[in-house]
């Protein structure tokens, strides 16, 4: 399983059960991944100790990224972070955090106005020199809320009173614990609480394979199933990329797993395909006038298929999704998406009112016009260079007062 996750991505300290102690993590994936641009929660990730060579999975959803995640999970301390309204923060005795409504600043220091019950509470701390760097969102507060941590977590004991960080978790006997390592190195094991403990491995196992004969009875038979560690490994080969997808997403429905490991493969039974012929296929879908993807680029390679688009807010995707995955030939289909905010209406009008002359002037051509905040683009293709040299050249004339994108490619 090991030679598919190739990519290390950072490391981190976590601890290991087989060294009994923490140790440092290198975090793999399959694909390259940054957090800056923010990972999908069910992207596997392969945790492996740099001491023994032990790994565990777990998933994006499960780890403290720095950042992504919501900051109405997370309370802020007096004594540790910097404040703005409208962050929570935590007074050591009181059951629960306060929002901040106001925050004054002098030379000496700062006063923080807390929302509380029906009245507005005052609290004053010197200006601070040094902030905590490592948790500049705050933390999670244990114990109350150690039921939805995160490897990595930042976290604060009220108890203890004691800041640190959550450094795993564990499998013991029955029940599953959260390691917590604080400030000073004293390690926790914490118990989640009953409604978060995970059913049997065995259990889920026979639940699923009931579900999946039933479900897909003429292939049951090309899947491998397995459960470990409360996730799901799905294996074995189908025919077609949708079928492995109607397959994942169903085993994905059951809120009893952690996450779903897609370890199943494509293998087309008719003629090859190339991967040219698949990325031709890509682009009819991509250029139909009623395709909410734009200013896109696609690869495919050894039946891979790989695309790089925008869409506007409030476009309705899974038609062109269920479209490109049933192109003959795929074996996978990554997509790599980013929504940008509906463009004027104005700007629309000049758009369509672009694209329509333009389909009047070059009647065989395979035209859209896009509005986009800098100006509008044309997509589409042509037959060869002289044409689009041609339609870029009358498409600038016409409108020389806009800002003209023209992204056409030369078709055979």
């Amino acid at each position: 399983m090991l030679r598919y996750w190739i990519h290390q991505l950072w490391e981190m300290p976590l601890f290991c059960a087989k060294c009994g102690a923490i140790t440092a993590h290198a975090i793999l994936a399959r694909e390259a991944f940054s957090k800056r641009f923010g990972i999908s929660k069910d992207v596997p990730f392969v945790c492996r100790c740099n001491a023994c060579g032990t790994f565990f999975v777990a998933f994006a959803g499960e780890m403290y990224l720095g950042g992504n995640e919501s900051k109405d999970e997370y309370a802020k301390l007096l004594s540790q972070n910097r404040l703005l309204p409208g962050d929570w923060v935590y007074i050591d005795g009181r059951p629960r955090p306060n929002q901040i409504s106001g925050l004054f600043v002098t030379k000496q220091e700062e006063t923080v106005m807390l929302k509380s019950v029906g009245v507005q509470e005052k609290f004053s701390r010197p200006l601070l020199s040094r902030y905590n760097e490592q948790a500049p969102q705050g933390f999670k507060l244990l114990p109350a809320q150690i039921g939805s941590v995160l490897l990595g977590d930042p976290v604060y004991h009220v108890l203890r009173k004691a800041t640190g960080f959550v450094v795993g978790r564990i499998l013991d006997k029955s029940s599953e614990k959260v390691v917590v390592r604080l400030e000073g190195g004293k390690v926790l094991f914490i118990s989640l609480p009953e409604k978060k403990q995970a059913l049997p491995d065995d259990v889920l196992l026979k639940r699923l394979t009931a579900e999946m004969s039933r479900k897909f009875p003429g292939l049951s038979s090309e899947f491998r199933l397995n459960v470990v560690r409360n996730i799901a490994y799905v294996y074995g080969s189908v025919a077609d990329l949708p079928t492995k997808e109607n397959a994942l997403a169903f085993v994905k429905s059951f809120s009893d797993f952690r996450g779903v490991v897609d370890m199943l493969s494509v293998k087309y039974a008719g003629t090859p395909i190339s991967d040219a012929d698949i990325c031709r296929d890509a682009f009819r879908i991509l250029e139909k006038e009623k395709s909410p993807l734009f200013y896109y680029d696609l690869h495919a390679e050894n039946g891979e298929l790989t695309l790089n688009a925008y869409y506007f807010a409030g476009s309705d995707l899974d038609g062109v999704t269920k479209e490109l995955q049933n192109i003959a030939g795929i074996r996978r289909l990554k997509l790599e998406l980013e929504k940008v905010e509906e463009s004027p209406a104005a700007l629309w009008r000049k758009a369509n009112a672009l694209e329509k002359l333009l389909k009047t002037q070059f009647i065989k051509f395979c035209l859209r016009v896009i509005p986009l905040s800098e100006g509008l683009l044309v997509e589409g293709h042509v037959k060869n260079h002289l044409q689009k040299k041609t339609l870029e050249f009358f498409a600038n004339r016409i409108t020389n007062k806009i800002k003209i994108v023209t992204r056409l490619r030369v078709s055979d």
